[in-house]
Order: structure tokens, then sequence, then C-alpha cells
């Protein structure tokens, strides 16, 4: 039997203006989506009538750590989860997806988790076994000594880490650092490509954080397996090396040149922006960095500074774009407007997949996959009260719409 939603706002994210519709869904599959209301319904299918709500597909988080909270004082990204067992830092994951499910996140690209608990909980969340947004994980990030991701920089140096190593000093240790992910089944391959902690000092930006030998033999081995392969990068010669060596997409990117972006463009290289971060810099100011770091705060202006130039430059030079979360929910769309990536009356925005048609063109090819009511899941396609979570599903694109009261 069909069953109907019925909303007085449907918002596409086309560039349409919102408006009532109504969506028949015919097993777990939206078979209809109609603008305007009274035309779907026949005698006798059940309604869920949204009428203080708005229909819209699902946001697409694409720069998550869900080991983290994101909030300043937030130790998960150095050694805080050392105080933890491995269980509790899988729950931490779950309590953050949550997070983003409630505000609308249906989808999450988790860029660097530990343990990897972000596979744990994608693969649980895949089965049913608990309830959240779609995940798309990297398992551990790929480092070198001293490295952005190196946490053992951060202990006395007759400590080591116990645990899987992500470290890679050269091409050999790349294929071996790439091959222990694989063994997880990530679904891509993340590396630091430039780091700044030691060109800070002298007021740099950022410096190379692996030979480009290096980067080429980690590409090289995911490409060979199907993976896509993204760096944390902000520029410079490490951002060169990157796309020599056919990068899929960069993180950060606050100080690519003009020529790296068109050059990116032509290549199909996607930035993932991390508005995020300079959002939190800007909002908390001092407060948003850890205490006691060094010739940081200079660097923070610099970072906002430039972040939101950047952004600006690569959509005019046709860059490919993916959005992350970018603070509270009130604060996305001020975000993504003052960088120029969407107009104030759309938030549309385009994933690490390219450039990918609207889920409003084939209305036929969404999937409902999970309901759940007032934070319980229900059986099938049901009358609820809170949200209708679905997919739509192409290739490897994947899109999923939330109905939730406003």
């Amino acid at each position: 039997m069909r069953r109907i939603i019925r909303t007085p706002r449907l918002f596409g994210g086309t560039g349409d203006a919102p408006g009532p519709a109504e969506i028949a869904i015919e097993g777990e599959r939206i078979a209809v989506v109609h603008r305007g209301l009274g035309t779907v319904a026949r005698d006798g299918e059940p309604v869920l009538d949204l009428p203080g709500g708005t229909l819209l597909p699902g946001l697409i988080d694409a720069h998550v750590h869900l080991m983290g909270s994101g909030e300043p004082g937030d130790t998960a990204f150095g050694v805080g989860d050392l105080l933890n067992a491995i269980p509790a830092v899988t729950l931490n994951c779950l309590r953050n997806a949550m997070r983003d499910l409630e505000s609308g996140f249906t989808t999450v690209r988790d860029a660097a988790c530990r343990h990897y608990a972000d596979i744990a909980l994608r693969d649980a969340t895949a089965r049913g076994d608990v309830v959240g947004p779609r995940i798309w994980a990297c398992g551990l990030g790929i480092t070198s000594t001293t490295g952005h991701m190196n946490r053992e920089k951060l202990l006395p140096p007759h400590l080591t880490l116990p645990g899987p190593s992500a470290v890679a000093d050269g091409p050999e240790e790349a294929h071996k650092a790439v091959r222990l992910d694989l063994r997880y089944d990530v679904d891509f391959i993340k590396f630091n490509a430039t780091r700044t902690e030691h060109v800070r000092r002298y007021q740099g930006y950022c410096a190379p954080e692996m030979t480009a030998a290096t980067m080429a033999a980690l590409i090289a081995e995911a490409h060979w397996h199907g993976r896509t392969v993204t760096a944390h990068c902000y520029g410079g010669a490490g951002a060169d090396w990157a796309l020599d060596a056919g990068i899929d997409g960069i993180e950060h990117g606050f100080y690519l040149s003009d020529t790296q972006l068109d050059r990116m463009a032509k290549q199909g290289t996607a930035l993932c922006p991390t508005l995020s971060v300079v959002g939190k810099f800007r909002e908390h100011g001092q407060h948003a960095l850890p205490p006691g770091v060094p010739h940081l705060e200079a660097w923070r202006q610099k970072a906002i500074a430039n972040a939101w130039r950047t952004v600006g430059r690569a959509r005019e030079l046709g860059g490919f774009h993916s959005f992350p979360r970018i603070g509270p929910p009130e604060h996305r769309a001020d975000f993504l407007t003052r960088a120029r990536v969407v107009p104030d009356s759309s938030g549309r925005a385009n994933t690490m997949t390219k450039r990918v048609p609207p889920p409003s063109s084939r209305t036929a090819r969404w999937r409902c996959v999970s309901v759940y009511c007032d934070g319980q899941r229900t059986g099938g396609a049901s009358i609820l009260a809170r949200s209708v979570r679905a997919r739509w599903v192409d290739g490897r694109t994947a899109h999923r719409c939330i109905a939730q009261r406003d």
C-alpha cells in the first residue's frame, strides 16, 4: 500500500521557491514527488500531514571527525582518548553522529578517526543495529613523523603509542599505510599533504608534510584499489605535488593560489573548504585555540583572512566544492553566503561526488531506508510524528531526505 507525506513547504535545493507538495511512498521507494496538494492521495491511503513542517533533502556534512564534538576545549584530537577505553571512543562517535542526524545531516564523511571507530559505527548503522546518518569513513588518517596527525609528537620522547600506525615517511611506508586502511574496508583514503606547526614561528603559511614521491606512492596504491584520495592541505608546494599525483580532493585549502584552483577545476579535484574551522576561529577568538601553543594566534588571523576569499575564488574559477558542517544550524547559511558559495535563497551544494543531479530530477529512484518516531525506530514507512529518512542511490552517489517539524 502507498503512503503519502503532505507538507506545506517542500525545499528541493534546486533554486525553486519552497511550496506545498505531496510525496507518495510505494514499499521502500518514493515513487512520486508532486508540487501542490490534493492530487496524489487515493481513497484509503494513509497520509502523514505536516501542517507546520518542511520537507527537504537530507544535508551532507562533507568533513567531520565523529570522535570529537567540534567545540573549543575538546581533547579528542590530541591524546585525550588515551584516558578512555576504545568502546567509550566509539560511543562518543555515536553520540556526535546522532547530533548530526538530529540537525538534519543524513550523510556524513568522517575525515579520520581513531581505533577504526568510524568503520565500526558505519557498519553498525548500515546493518540497522543503531540509528544514525550514513557514514563515509576513511579509518586512520595517514601522516608522517611529527606530522599534523601524528599524536606521538605530543608525548615526551621516551613514550610511544600502541596500536595500528598510519605514519608514512617514504614510498614503501605509504603503500603499507594505505593497505592497512584497506584491511578494514575504508571508503576513501585521507593523508596530510601540508602542515603548519613548524613554520608558524617564521610567519609562514604551510609547508609540505610528505615528499612528492611519498604522495605519489600513496595515491597510486589507493587508486589501484578503487579508492579516492583526499588530503589535509592548505596550499603551497604540498598542493602542487598532490595535484601532480592525481589527488581527488583537498581539505581546507585556505592558501590555494588561483593557479592551483584553476588546475583543480580542470582536473576535477574537489575542494572541501571546512569553513567550520574559520567559523569557530571567528566566533570564539583565542578561546577556539588550544592553550599554550606559540604563534598560533597569528596563524589564526591569516586563516580567517584567506579562507573566505579562497572559497569565493574557487567558485568563480569553476572548481568543484563540497561543504562541511559549519557550526550551529543558524550559522550555516550565513557562512555559505559570506563565502559566495550559495545565494541567499538557496542551500544547494555539491558533494565529493562532483556535479550531482538534484534529487527532484530523479524522484523515482528515492528509496525509504528507515523510519523513526520520537527517537524510536519503527518498521516500514508508517505514519510518524518526527521524521522520515530516505535514500536516493545512483551508482556511488547517495542522497537522503528528511521530513521534520520546524
